[in-house]
Parts: C-alpha cells; sequence; structure tokens
C-alpha cells in the first residue's frame, strides 16, 4: 500500500514538471503546494489502480495532475487573480470618471494710427584708399642658345695667275777634273714680258660638326614697386512717404486642453461597515492551495482519513 506521504518523499517532482500560468509557475508556490499535500493528506492510501501503472509508468500521477490542472485553468486564474486586489473591506462603491476639456478662443483688434509725412534727404560720400608695396628681390636671369651644324667633305679648287715682265740670267760653270774651282763657261740672259705663271690649290675640308653655344645673363638688383589707388563714391539720396492713414490690425487665437480624474468610494448605506467587516474575515480565510490541494488529492488518493 503506497502512501501520498511515501510518493512525495520518493519524488523530488511529484505532482507536475511545468505549468505555464501563475502561481503554478512559480517555484515558491510549487513548494507550499507540495508540503501542503504531504502534512495535511501524507496518510492518505494513493488508488489502487494508479499504483499498478506506477510500476510501469513512473510520470503517471504527474501526467495525471498536469492535466487536472490545464483543464481548470479559468478556475484557478479567477481565484487566485482576487488574492491580488487592493481595495478597502468596508467601502462597497467606488467610481473613477476622467475626461479632457478643451476651449478655444480667437479676437481681433484695429488700431488705427492716422496720416503721416517723412521726406529724408542725404548726400553720402565714402573714399577708399588702397596702398600696397611690392618688394622684389635680386635676380639673375640666365639665357642659353646652342646650335649644332653638320658640315658635310667639302674640296675647294683655286686657279692663281700671276703675270710679269723681267730677265733671268743662266750662268754655268765648270770645273776641271782635277781642280775643286768652278770657271765660268756661259752666261745667258733671258728678257721676258708678260709672262703668266698659273698655280692651281686644291683645299679638301673632311666632314665636321660646328657647335656654337650662346649665353647671355640678364641682372637685377633688389626693387619695390608701390602702388595707391584713391577711390571716391558719392551717393546723393532723397525719400519722401505721404500716407494719407495707416492701422494695424492684430487677430489672437488660443487654445487649451484640460484633463482631469475625479474619484469616488464609500459606503453607499445598503450594507453596514459590521458587514463588510465580517465578510472580509471571510474572504480572509480563503485558503487557494487549500484548494487546489483538495482537487488533487480527490484525483489521486482514496479520501477515508
Amino acid at each position: 500500500m503506497l502512501t501520498l506521504n511515501k510518493y512525495i518523499e520518493d519524488n523530488e517532482v511529484p505532482f507536475f514538471n511545468t505549468i505555464d500560468y501563475a502561481p503554478f509557475n512559480d517555484t515558491n508556490f510549487v513548494d507550499m503546494l507540495n508540503e501542503w499535500c504531504k502534512f495535511n493528506h501524507g496518510s492518505l492510501q494513493i488508488r489502487p489502480l494508479i499504483e499498478d501503472a506506477l510500476k510501469t509508468d513512473a510520470d503517471v500521477i504527474r501526467k495525471r495532475v498536469t492535466n487536472l490542472i490545464n483543464v481548470r485553468k479559468y478556475k484557478y486564474t479567477r481565484l487566485y487573480d482576487t488574492t491580488l486586489l487592493e481595495y478597502n473591506p468596508i467601502e462597497n462603491y467606488s467610481m473613477t470618471e476622467e475626461g479632457t476639456d478643451t476651449s478655444s478662443a480667437s479676437g481681433t483688434k484695429t488700431d488705427d494710427l492716422g496720416a503721416y509725412s517723412d521726406t529724408t534727404s542725404g548726400t553720402d560720400t565714402t573714399t577708399t584708399t588702397d596702398s600696397k608695396t611690392e618688394k622684389i628681390g635680386a635676380y639673375v636671369d640666365t639665357n642659353s642658345e646652342t646650335t649644332t651644324n653638320d658640315i658635310a667633305k667639302l674640296t675647294t679648287n683655286t686657279s692663281n695667275v700671276v703675270t710679269d715682265t723681267g730677265s733671268e740670267t743662266h750662268e754655268r760653270k765648270v770645273a776641271p777634273f782635277d781642280a775643286d774651282t768652278y770657271s765660268e763657261q756661259e752666261l745667258n740672259t733671258d728678257t721676258y714680258k708678260d709672262r703668266r705663271n698659273v698655280t692651281d690649290t686644291e683645299t679638301i675640308t673632311s666632314p665636321h660638326t660646328d657647335t656654337i653655344t650662346k649665353r647671355e645673363n640678364t641682372e637685377g638688383g633688389a626693387r619695390e614697386n608701390s602702388y595707391t589707388t584713391n577711390t571716391t563714391d558719392s551717393f546723393q539720396h532723397g525719400m519722401s512717404h505721404n500716407i494719407s492713414s495707416r492701422s494695424n490690425s492684430y487677430t489672437d487665437e488660443s487654445s487649451g486642453t484640460t484633463t482631469h480624474k475625479f474619484t469616488r468610494s464609500g459606503n453607499v448605506g445598503v450594507t453596514t461597515s459590521q458587514q463588510m467587516l465580517e465578510s472580509e474575515r471571510d474572504i480572509a480565510m480563503f485558503n487557494f492551495i487549500g484548494i487546489v490541494a483538495h482537487d488533487i488529492i480527490k484525483s489521486i488518493c482514496i479520501c477515508i482519513y
């Protein structure tokens, strides 16, 4: 014979694994429920059919209780929510009124300012002087130009003709074989006029390259350039205003929003304060854990104490 107390001691999670709504998803509540069943109903016997089923399916009670709690979700949720309400136990009337008041206003105002005349004239003269000095340092400009000429082989033939008049003397001397002294043997004098002597000259220049480099240097010392510009602008102006009448108009629009909340509570008189306190004491005796435990016990135990 398996008692409820024995079953709870042998199973760390005796009734259900996971329930997705409050308060069954709160571990503190689950622990209190287990303790309540153990100490208040621990001596009760598990139903024989369920005890036999545990031999082949260790989760049979957990399945049965989980199904019970899910089927009665609406009941348990509504009962549990009543334990969370906050109220005054001796008031049976409570009313809250909320509202929004919107207001708007508009108006137009016109001011008559009358006629006026205004004449303005004058001359504006503006003189601007702008001075600028540029300092320029010394400088040297060098320009270099190189010209290269390729000259081929050049042959130059020159013929020189000389004409002269004069005479030539030809003297012939001989020496005997046994002496070293020459003696005149023959003397001839030739006279000539307009004799031409022609000299032909051939000049050959080999191929070569002539390179001519021309450099030009321009030097300047330090100097300053000064500029002064004077500009004078004159402007004559005149203005006249004649207005026969004038007025200013103003339009004022305003709007506002006011939010109000009105709360009223108390005893309307149909129930005395003593009666409401007595009812509150009955509510205070309400035990949500005891209700859930009673439903579980009826589902799995033989309810004979």
